[in-house]
């Protein structure tokens, strides 16, 4: 399925990875990379992560070592990211965004 990203979005990666780029480039890397691993996963099969909402339209992806989530939802179109964002913000964060 195609992707496609709220605009707020690319503000809360640029937001991460001049985080880690201070302190370390190479974890910055690793950040993008699993990322973007995450994003294919997401791509290729949307119906495997959990929904987080009531609703049932909303789902989160965890990213694998690293404590970043990424909301989603489907459309007939393919799937929307709306946010990524630290486990530890505030669980509503990102959700209202469509």
């Amino acid at each position: 399925m195609s992707l496609r990203f709220h605009p707020a979005v690319q503000h809360d990666i640029n937001e991460v990875l001049t985080y880690y780029s201070e302190r370390s480039p190479t974890t910055a890397e690793r950040f993008w990379k699993a990322l973007h691993e995450r994003f294919g996963e997401i791509a290729e099969n949307p119906g495997q992560f959990a929904f987080i909402n009531e609703a049932r339209s909303l789902r989160r992806a965890r990213l694998r070592k690293f404590p970043y989530l990424i909301t989603y939802y489907q459309t007939s179109h393919g799937v929307k990211i709306t946010c990524v964002k630290h486990e530890k913000r505030h669980p509503l964060r990102g959700q209202l965004r469509r």
